[in-house]
């Protein structure tokens, strides 16, 4: 099964608190992200949700969303797995070179520039884990 686990990390490690605005925004721009992506690279019958797998109650936050494929019995693993590298591609190059992806929209830009300046600003550093492989991690000096 294909998963995305999203940890926030606050600001200052030895209070250990987070915004709880800041850190539930952060996991829904990744989310909306992840799911702008499935529009722009749509397959018939390879559609699926995020399902919450898990979550964390304390700080850092940690959520693992489930791809959870709409009909019982496909194999959407390949499928999410290449909206998985899309948005971390995505990501990267927003990051490094300024340059929004082209399944970007001009929401999915705001939802973006959101994500990082958070990390400016009340957030420490988000790791975004698309699997073993394949993990940004944003802090300070990247966003």
């Amino acid at each position: 099964m294909e998963r995305v686990v999203i940890t926030i990390l606050p600001p200052d490690p030895a209070d250990g608190l987070l915004s709880v605005v800041d850190a539930m925004q952060q996991v829904l721009d990744t989310l909306r992200l992840l799911d702008r992506a499935q529009l722009a690279l749509a397959t018939p019958g390879k559609s699926f949700d995020w399902l919450l797998e898990s979550a964390s109650t304390n700080t850092p936050l940690t959520i693992t969303a489930l791809a959870v494929a709409e009909q019982p019995n496909v194999d959407i693993s390949a499928h999410v797995q290449e909206i998985k590298d899309v948005v971390s591609k995505g990501l990267t190059k927003l990051i490094w070179h300024g340059e929004p992806s082209w399944w970007m929209e001009p929401a999915d830009i705001d939802s973006a520039r959101a994500l990082l300046q958070r990390n400016l600003n009340g957030i420490a550093r988000t790791v975004i884990d698309f699997s073993p492989e394949n993990t940004i991690s944003i802090d300070r000096e990247s966003a």
